[in-house]
């Protein structure tokens, strides 16, 4: 997700009466601690402790924009960033409603950002600062989900005394330190395809475990044991597709036909790594413009999300369906077999993120798409995503 666009997210919130260019002024002059420095004193007092109070009008324009792939310069982002507080920005979002909050923190979700209510405003501005840090280094996005989940559960398990773990647990634990996140897609992998060679080595070794090791490591790492159901993977799919109906999320086309085969399809290229993993949603296999433009925009998270909007209120639909929206503009119809496994994997994933948000679902694990580098990952947290949404959620209504 770019800058430009988390800039206009915000500015649906705070600062509404406020143009493109003032707006960029005022949210960045809301993440400034008071000045301390005798420097930072002598640039308040010479309106320069904002560096971008030196910018013309329409290189702010650019930045809020993204005009020219306009961003603020490594330069100033750096200075903005030494001078970083959140305390202003969050006392604001704290005079939110409470209705305000929730819509707040839900569009966070929506986006790829992991927010609950009671952090909503912490979450906000760790992202803000996230989008500094990248700034400085020349770039100006960052990646949807959140990094801080692996740490968060090294944290988590070094505050647990490993007692009564095995050599194997320790083996496992040492191996895929990095990889913990996965932990719940190791449970999913194993259950799907228990005999299968994965491509990421974790998803063998845990099934190579005994029950009572799997148990502990899970218990040592807080992470929740999923209860599967003999058929629960069809039995979920079913209920995708009566979403898809009842929503009315396409009038043209359906997508898990013949047993969901591009959906299931997505093993077949399991080791293939979705390189240059994509800011915006997830990287694409394809190069077209106009698909750039499609990933840019968010398209697919924010088209079902007006869509359920309009069926929730009783609303005429006013734009396309989404799934014909995405078939007609990556043309599903005669892309490659892995190019529709992807898209497959990427429209189920929209559907049941926005669902479950409508439903204030929260995830019990920390997965973030940031953790996704293969098809392989990809096809088993769109599993997940199915089995969370499907397990709790009948039906919007």
């Amino acid at each position: 997700m770019r800058f430009c666009e988390y800039l206009k997210f915000l500015h649906n919130y705070i600062g509404t009466d406020k143009t493109q260019a003032d707006f960029v002024i005022f949210i960045t002059t809301l993440f400034l601690h008071e000045p301390i420095t005798d420097e930072e004193k002598q640039d308040d007092e010479n309106d320069f402790y904002n560096p971008l109070n030196q910018l013309k009008q329409r290189t702010l324009e650019k930045i809020y924009t993204g005009e020219e792939n306009h961003k603020v310069s490594k330069k100033n982002a750096r200075i903005l960033r030494s001078r970083y507080s959140p305390d202003i920005f969050e006392n604001y979002l704290m005079e939110f409603d409470c209705d305000t909050q929730k819509r707040f923190s839900s569009e966070l979700n929506q986006f790829g950002f992991k927010s609950r209510i009671n952090n909503f405003e912490k979450k906000a501005s760790d992202i803000y600062f996230r989008y500094l840090s990248a700034m400085v280094e020349g770039k100006d996005y960052i990646v949807l989900g959140d990094k801080s989940a692996a740490s968060n559960i090294k944290e988590i398990a070094g505050k647990n005394e490993p007692k009564d773990l095995s050599i194997d647990c320790k083996r496992f634990i040492i191996n895929h330190e990095d990889e913990i996140p996965l932990l719940p897609l190791c449970m999913i992998a194993e259950n799907v395809f228990p005999l299968h060679k994965n491509a990421r080595q974790m998803y063998n070794d845990y099934q190579l475990l005994s029950s009572q090791d799997k148990e502990k490591i899970l218990e040592h790492f807080k992470c929740k044991e999923i209860s599967f159901t003999d058929n629960w993977v069809k039995e979920c799919i079913e209920r995708f597709k009566d979403s898809i109906n009842t929503l009315q999320l396409s009038n043209k086309k359906e997508i898990l036909y013949d047993n969901a085969k591009y959906l299931h399809g997505a093993i077949n290229y399991d080791s293939t790594v979705i390189e240059n993993i994509d800011p915006f949603i997830f990287a694409t296999p394809i190069e077209s413009q106009s698909l750039k433009k499609l990933l840019q925009q968010d398209y697919l998270n924010r088209t079902v999300q007006s869509y359920i909007e309009m069926y929730l209120n009783n609303c005429e639909y006013a734009i396309e369906a989404p799934l014909d929206a995405l078939w007609d503009t990556v043309d599903l119809g005669n892309c490659s077999e892995e190019e529709m496994c992807f898209w497959v994997m990427r429209f189920v994933l929209s559907v049941c993120y926005n669902i479950s948000a409508k439903s204030n679902i929260e995830s019990p694990y920390d997965i973030e798409e940031y953790n996704i580098e293969t098809f392989e990952d990809m096809y088993y947290f769109t599993l997940l995503q199915l089995y969370l949404t499907y397990t709790f959620v009948d039906m919007i209504r």
